[in-house]
């Protein structure tokens, strides 16, 4: 399970003992830079989509049977969309509400706390970023890597998102070449409630897609 932005793995402690009640085992990371993990700057996945491909190898190594998925928030989701473009031992993933491109969300966000878009100044801070922090921005498309993922996905994005907006949900979902996938709208959700607000057919909808794709 991989947090958004700012937060800490415990965030998913409700959930984590929900998905354990049945029968599901999970695994809980802080992302880098986050909660208890090392590194000074997030990258928004261009390193994290290594670091939780070496945790992969870590759980297969124990258990190389294990069917092993991914579940993703926000910036969590578009890691997850980094790591099945290019790791495909990931069985599954259940993506909610992330962005399509780095730059994109970059250029709504200041939007948003100024009040007006100034797309020249959001790639200026963007392009900085990637100076001090050693990362690659244009790498940074969970658009493009949904065009590689092999796994089907479960995506759900909320209908009154104002961080990230519906259509960049829409518009990765409709990237993905593989079988299998899901795209759950979510009314009345904003981007930081859509299981709650879905609530036990959301949550069924999950499991039940979480067991037909664990089957050997």
């Amino acid at each position: 399970m991989l947090h958004g932005i700012g937060a800490c793995k415990e965030t998913f402690l409700p959930t984590a003992a929900d998905f354990c009640k049945d029968s599901i085992n999970v695994v809980l990371m802080d992302n880098r830079a986050h909660g208890q993990s090392g590194g000074e700057y997030c990258t928004y996945g261009f390193h994290e989509k290594d670091d939780v491909s070496v945790l992969v190898t870590k759980l297969l190594e124990r258990d190389p049977t294990n069917p092993i998925g991914l579940y993703g928030t926000s910036l969590g989701g578009a890691i997850c969309y980094q790591v099945i473009g290019q790791d495909h031992r990931i069985r599954f993933a259940i993506i909610e509400s992330t962005f399509d491109d780095l730059k994109n969300v970059v250029r709504e966000y200041l939007a948003r706390f100024i009040g007006f878009h100034f797309d020249s100044l959001a790639d200026f801070a963007l392009w900085r970023a990637t100076q001090v922090a050693g990362f690659e921005s244009g790498q940074v498309i969970p658009s493009h890597s949904a065009k590689n993922a092999t796994c089907p996905v479960f995506c759900a994005h909320g209908t009154r998102d104002i961080h990230i907006p519906l259509n960049y949900g829409i518009h990765n979902y409709a990237q993905l070449q593989s079988k299998g996938n899901e795209f759950h709208l979510i009314s009345n959700a904003d981007h930081n409630n859509v299981s709650s607000t879905g609530g036990p057919l959301y949550r069924k909808m999950m499991l039940h897609f979480i067991r037909e794709n664990s089957k050997d």
